[in-house]
């Protein structure tokens, strides 16, 4: 949804909201003069107040909610980061197993490793986030059980 689009329901969700209270206190008010309206004109105000809260409610409701495309992309985005931090750490530890054991460069492979493994961890955990958030998005793009780490589905 784009930013126009949300605010315009947001300017409709006020409207709405503020016609069904005008509604509403214009109702209390009239019921209580000396000649009231007639009740066709006491229920056309109860419900058009009852239809202005209806619509707000209804308009509210997609309010601050992703849309599911962007969450999409977002699992998307992130379980292909898992594979990529997967591959580099697999790698890393390759090459620190080939390395002698003189090798000045061993404990700097060593530490990038670490690195790309946390980086790993960090994308399981905001994955599983959105599994919470939205579990059959994510089971539907990565499956529906937690991802162990160091293993990915794609692999």
């Amino acid at each position: 949804m784009a930013l126009s689009d949300r605010w315009s329901r947001r300017r409709i969700g006020i409207a709405l909201q503020a016609g069904g209270v005008i509604a509403t206190v214009l109702l209390a008010f009239v019921s209580n003069v000396p000649e009231p309206p007639s009740g066709f004109w006491q229920a056309a105000l109860a419900l058009s107040g009852i239809a202005c809260q209806v619509g707000a409610a209804f308009t509210w409701n997609g309010v601050g909610k992703p849309s599911s495309d962007l969450a999409r992309r977002a699992v998307g985005r992130l379980s292909r980061a898992t594979l990529r931090s997967t591959a580099l750490t697999s790698t890393l530890e390759e090459l620190y197993d080939d390395l002698g054991k003189g090798s000045q460069y061993k404990g700097l492979i060593g530490k990038v490793s670490v690195m790309a493994s946390q980086s790993e961890e960090t994308f399981l955990d905001a994955i599983e986030d959105w599994r919470t958030f939205q579990p059959e998005l994510v089971a539907e793009l990565i499956g529906p059980e937690p991802i162990p780490e160091g293993k990915n589905t794609d692999d």
